[in-house]
């Protein structure tokens, strides 16, 4: 083991590890100029004169990285969910009691659904208006392309912790409502903008979504930045259109609402 001034070895056997110039000599002390002096630092028989100090580890230096691998395939073992922190969960005791959690009405508190459409939609607008427990998107277009996309956008900042909600069985619901529209696609994304999900609904023209959170992984839920309502221009099936969501929340499974 080096360190700035000394040379120091736990192996009893010197001549393993002493260099060429050492050899036959105690372990010595360098200098602030690295010229080899006699001073002794240990004497490597019974009788040990002076002693030294050793630094403190810096334990994020020292301890590895490590994973699991089994014993027959040689493949790492899944790694274990993370544990939950309740001090960090604001909605923790929510879960506990089994209440349900009102996405909309908590988040219109401090800011608005925002409208995003896509810059090659032509002359396509949409708005969002509320309604009770909810809102609407009315959209007006003549570009029925499916790559173009009108959005009602949720945005979080920070972003959402639901994985409280995860850990005990809650399901995402919503009632939503088509208007001359053939699909609604819900996204989910996280602090990245990577979608945890991204699924179409459609069918008929007024119906109620349900979700299991407890379909993905816990820490899916753990970053969660925008709820997004994406109607492509070519699911439009008129030259004005709309979209109603309402009673957007978070669940217990445990009840039957």
């Amino acid at each position: 083991m080096f360190n700035r001034n000394h040379i120091v070895t736990f192996e009893n056997n010197r001549s393993i590890v002493t260099p060429d110039f050492l050899r036959g000599r105690d372990i010595l002390i360098l200098d602030e100029n690295s010229n080899i002096s006699d001073n002794l630092l240990f004497k490597i028989n019974d009788e040990i004169k002076g002693s030294y100090i050793f630094p403190k580890v810096n334990p994020s230096k020292t301890i590895p990285n490590t994973t699991n691998i089994t014993g027959t395939t040689g493949t790492s073992k899944p790694s274990p969910e993370p544990e939950e922190n309740p001090t960090n969960n604001q909605y923790h005791s929510i879960a506990e009691n089994s209440q349900d959690h009102n996405i909309l009405a908590n988040y219109i508190k401090y800011d608005d659904v925002k409208v995003i459409i896509s810059k090659g939609a032509g002359k396509t607008d949409a708005y969002i208006e509320q309604i009770n427990e909810g809102f609407k998107m009315l959209i007006s277009t003549n570009r029925p392309r499916r790559s173009e996309f009108v959005m009602a956008l949720i945005q979080y900042t920070p972003s959402e912790n639901w994985t409280s909600f995860r850990k005990k069985a809650y399901n995402l619901e919503f009632d939503y409502t088509l208007a001359d529209i053939r699909g609604v696609q819900l996204e989910i994304k996280d602090g990245s903008l990577n979608k945890i999900i991204d699924k179409r609904i459609s069918g008929e023209p007024i119906g109620r979504y349900i979700l299991p959170l407890s379909s993905w992984p816990v820490r899916s839920w753990g970053d969660i930045k925008e709820i997004c309502f994406t109607v492509f221009l070519n699911e439009v099936e008129s030259i004005a259109a709309a979209v109603e969501i309402r009673n957007l929340r978070l669940t217990s499974a445990l009840h039957d609402h």
